[in-house]
């Protein structure tokens, strides 16, 4: 994880809040959450080692104090994730969409909380907890950040959702005639390698 590229992202709010815990700490810049180990730092050693001026907020808590993320590695409401096509731009910034195993389980999230993580080999989940969907990233089975979703106004977030439908009723059209073309040709549905025979000869 790339610690200056955490630092440059908070310097644009000049806000760092420092969750400890037993196992080590995590450094919260808002909207993302990252785990950066037993570094001892706290709200007087931080401020000197990042030249952050009397301006910046500088706050530390206990992470059994933070009731609305789930910090543990494994959690039950949660399902693999992965990267959508779409990716949007508006207000200068650029928001991917990360979506479950049905496309209407989809999240939005400001490109620029992966930047730290994009060396690592990583793997995305969302989570479902205290009427909030979040995403989490583990490097293996180790939870390494927690990202917030970012959220729309009213008139965008029904034009989002609308292409979320629609993308929804196409891949479950594409899984029908997937299904067909398995069984005209005596192939297992659920098998991954007869899917992949099945993709091929579509395409």
């Amino acid at each position: 994880m790339k610690f200056n590229r955490i630092m440059a992202l908070a310097k644009k709010n000049k806000r760092i809040d420092i969750i400890n815990s037993v196992n080590g700490q995590w450094l919260s810049i808002g909207g993302a959450v990252y785990y950066i180990g037993n570094t001892g730092l706290n709200e007087q050693n931080i401020k000197p080692l990042f030249n952050m001026g009397a301006d910046w907020r500088i706050k530390s808590t206990d992470i059994k104090d933070i009731k609305i993320i789930n910090f543990n590695d494994i959690n039950d409401c949660e399902e693999p994730a992965t990267v959508s096509d779409i990716t949007l731009l508006f207000d200068d910034k650029y928001f991917t969409t990360l979506t479950g195993k049905d496309t209407l389980n989809t999240i939005l999230i400001n490109e620029d909380y992966l930047k730290p993580l994009s060396d690592e080999p990583t793997q995305y989940f969302l989570r479902t907890g205290n009427n909030l969907k979040y995403l989490a990233i583990k490097r293996g089975l180790i939870l390494i950040a927690v990202i917030l979703p970012h959220y729309l106004d009213e008139d965008f977030k029904k034009a989002f959702d609308l292409t979320n439908k629609s993308m929804s009723r196409l891949n479950k059209n594409y899984n029908k005639e997937l299904k067909k073309a398995a069984e005209e040709l005596g192939l297992d549905w659920t098998d991954d390698e007869d899917m992949e025979e099945i993709k091929e000869i579509k395409e």
